[in-house]
Protein backbone atom coordinates (compact mmCIF):
# COMPACT_ATOMS: atom_id res chain seq x y z
CA UNK A 1 0.00 0.00 0.00
CA UNK A 2 1.12 3.55 -0.76
CA UNK A 3 1.78 5.66 2.17
CA UNK A 4 3.00 9.44 0.99
CA UNK A 5 -0.10 11.32 1.26
CA UNK A 6 0.73 14.22 -0.76
CA UNK A 7 3.35 15.68 -3.19
CA UNK A 8 4.31 19.01 -5.21
CA UNK A 9 4.35 18.79 -9.22
CA UNK A 10 8.68 18.34 -8.33
CA UNK A 11 7.21 14.67 -6.49
CA UNK A 12 8.41 15.99 -3.19
CA UNK A 13 9.05 15.89 -0.35
CA UNK A 14 10.12 12.61 0.52
CA UNK A 15 12.38 11.15 3.18
CA UNK A 16 15.86 10.69 2.54
CA UNK A 17 17.41 8.27 0.49
CA UNK A 18 13.49 7.56 -0.12
CA UNK A 19 12.33 7.17 -3.62
CA UNK A 20 12.23 9.98 -5.38
CA UNK A 21 9.55 8.90 -8.38
CA UNK A 22 6.37 7.94 -6.35
CA UNK A 23 3.78 10.20 -6.26
CA UNK A 24 1.50 10.85 -3.27
CA UNK A 25 -1.80 10.10 -2.71
CA UNK A 26 -2.90 13.44 -4.37
CA UNK A 27 -0.55 16.38 -6.05
CA UNK A 28 -0.54 19.58 -4.54
CA UNK A 29 -0.10 22.83 -6.70
CA UNK A 30 0.24 25.37 -4.38
CA UNK A 31 -3.20 25.38 -2.61
CA UNK A 32 -4.52 23.25 -4.97
CA UNK A 33 -5.29 19.77 -6.15
CA UNK A 34 -3.87 19.21 -9.21
CA UNK A 35 -4.20 15.46 -9.47
CA UNK A 36 -5.87 12.85 -7.74
CA UNK A 37 -3.47 9.67 -7.77
CA UNK A 38 -3.27 5.88 -7.31
CA UNK A 39 -2.85 5.74 -3.33
CA UNK A 40 -6.11 8.19 -3.21
CA UNK A 41 -8.19 5.46 -4.71
CA UNK A 42 -6.31 3.15 -2.51
CA UNK A 43 -6.89 4.92 0.34
CA UNK A 44 -10.65 5.62 -0.75
CA UNK A 45 -11.14 1.21 -0.77
CA UNK A 46 -9.38 0.23 2.46
CA UNK A 47 -10.74 3.24 4.65
CA UNK A 48 -14.28 2.19 5.06
CA UNK A 49 -12.65 -1.61 6.30
CA UNK A 50 -10.24 -0.28 8.84
CA UNK A 51 -12.60 1.25 11.71
CA UNK A 52 -10.18 3.20 14.51
CA UNK A 53 -9.19 0.48 17.10
CA UNK A 54 -8.09 -2.32 14.34
CA UNK A 55 -5.30 -3.74 14.86
CA UNK A 56 -2.63 -4.92 12.07
CA UNK A 57 -1.89 -8.66 11.89
CA UNK A 58 0.83 -10.72 11.26
CA UNK A 59 0.31 -12.84 7.97
CA UNK A 60 1.89 -15.29 5.13
CA UNK A 61 0.81 -16.43 2.05
CA UNK A 62 2.92 -18.46 -0.43
CA UNK A 63 1.83 -19.35 -3.94
CA UNK A 64 3.02 -22.34 -3.86
CA UNK A 65 6.22 -21.58 -6.01
CA UNK A 66 8.47 -19.21 -4.06
CA UNK A 67 6.75 -16.42 -5.06
CA UNK A 68 4.41 -14.14 -2.74
CA UNK A 69 0.58 -11.96 -2.62
CA UNK A 70 0.98 -8.41 -1.00
CA UNK A 71 -1.70 -8.25 1.67
CA UNK A 72 -2.43 -6.84 4.70
CA UNK A 73 -5.04 -8.34 7.53
CA UNK A 74 -6.75 -6.35 10.50
CA UNK A 75 -8.43 -7.74 13.54
CA UNK A 76 -11.63 -5.12 13.52
CA UNK A 77 -13.42 -3.99 16.84
CA UNK A 78 -16.12 -5.92 16.64
CA UNK A 79 -13.55 -9.06 16.32
CA UNK A 80 -13.99 -9.90 12.35
CA UNK A 81 -10.83 -9.87 10.34
CA UNK A 82 -10.57 -7.64 7.12
CA UNK A 83 -7.74 -8.60 4.22
CA UNK A 84 -6.89 -6.78 1.32
CA UNK A 85 -4.95 -8.74 -1.52
CA UNK A 86 -3.01 -7.31 -4.25
CA UNK A 87 -2.46 -9.73 -6.88
CA UNK A 88 0.14 -8.49 -9.45
CA UNK A 89 0.23 -11.43 -11.33
CA UNK A 90 -0.96 -11.95 -14.95
CA UNK A 91 -3.09 -15.26 -13.85
CA UNK A 92 -5.86 -16.00 -11.17
CA UNK A 93 -4.73 -17.10 -7.95
CA UNK A 94 -6.27 -18.98 -5.57
CA UNK A 95 -6.44 -18.86 -1.59
CA UNK A 96 -7.94 -19.52 1.11
CA UNK A 97 -9.37 -17.12 3.64
CA UNK A 98 -11.79 -18.28 7.10
CA UNK A 99 -12.46 -21.31 5.60
CA UNK A 100 -13.38 -20.53 1.98
CA UNK A 101 -11.65 -20.21 -1.21
CA UNK A 102 -11.00 -17.62 -2.83
CA UNK A 103 -10.51 -16.56 -6.59
CA UNK A 104 -7.89 -13.46 -7.12
CA UNK A 105 -8.52 -12.46 -10.44
CA UNK A 106 -5.41 -11.21 -12.62
CA UNK A 107 -3.67 -8.12 -11.40
CA UNK A 108 -6.27 -7.02 -8.90
CA UNK A 109 -7.19 -5.96 -5.25
CA UNK A 110 -9.70 -8.08 -3.65
CA UNK A 111 -10.92 -7.26 0.01
CA UNK A 112 -12.28 -10.45 2.42
CA UNK A 113 -13.52 -9.46 5.37
CA UNK A 114 -14.82 -12.60 8.07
Amino acid sequence: MEWNRSSNPSLTPHTPGGCTTYLGAITIDGSRVTQRNVAYYLGAHVAPFIPPGSVRLTTSWSKGDGSYIDHVAFRLPNGRTTVFFNSQYWEDIRVYVGGRELILPPRSLVTVQF
